[in-house]
């Protein structure tokens, strides 16, 4: 067994600062994915309160040219009928 570690401590020597090397950036690169990720999400967010506040926005004119569409119906059958 102490013939087998030693054949192998000049391997072991070289590789494990490679091993750590490739460990660290593997973690860096996900730590990377993970904040594009977050930023990902945080601008989905705003574009979803801007789209919302837009809908928003379009529905209070939609209800505002109702209401007014309504009062001109009514102002019109009201001339209607004074008219008879």
């Amino acid at each position: 067994m102490e013939e087998i570690i030693k054949q192998l401590a000049p391997l072991l020597n070289v590789l494990s600062p490679l091993l750590l090397g490739l460990l660290a950036y593997l973690e860096f690169n996900k730590k990377n994915h993970r904040e594009e990720h977050n930023d990902d999400v945080d601008s989905r967010d705003k574009l979803i309160e801007s789209l919302r506040a837009e809908r928003d926005a379009i529905y209070s004119k939609w209800l505002a040219s109702e209401k007014q569409v309504d009062r001109l119906r009514k102002e019109l059958n009201e001339r209607k009928k004074d008219d008879e």
